[in-house]
């Protein structure tokens, strides 16, 4: 992603929609969505990560992790900071966030915990 923060996630079989997953599938995403959004907090240090899926722009299901710290206007909150995501591309500050969980997610999984999506 171009802005800090932001994450996309994708199951790896086609599905049009959440509804469409299996039931593996459905019991990974939740503990998933919790590390990511937890690792993206600790590195960031924002305030809240919204998770969005909408599904209208692609026919493969997947899911947005958007990082929204105290500076972002509360004209640009919710779903509104998708359409200002311009104001807020950073790539070298979105690589580095990216190197930072990943490098918290790939401890935990040394630590024994692991994601599977």
């Amino acid at each position: 992603m171009e802005v800090p923060g932001w994450l996309t996630g994708q199951i790896r079989r086609h599905a049009v929609g959440a509804a469409a997953l299996n039931q593996r599938e459905q019991a990974t995403l939740g503990p998933l969505v919790a590390r990511l959004s937890a690792a993206i907090t600790r590195v960031t240090g924002v305030e809240k990560v919204y998770l969005v899926a909408f599904g209208e722009a692609f026919p493969h299901w997947h899911f947005l992790l958007m990082a929204r710290d105290s500076r972002v206007d509360a004209s640009h909150r919710g779903a509104a900071l998708m359409l200002h995501k311009a104001e807020y591309i950073d790539h070298r500050g979105a690589l580095d966030v990216a190197d930072r969980i990943r490098s918290i997610l790939g401890s935990e999984t040394r630590q024994g915990i692991s994601a599977q999506a």
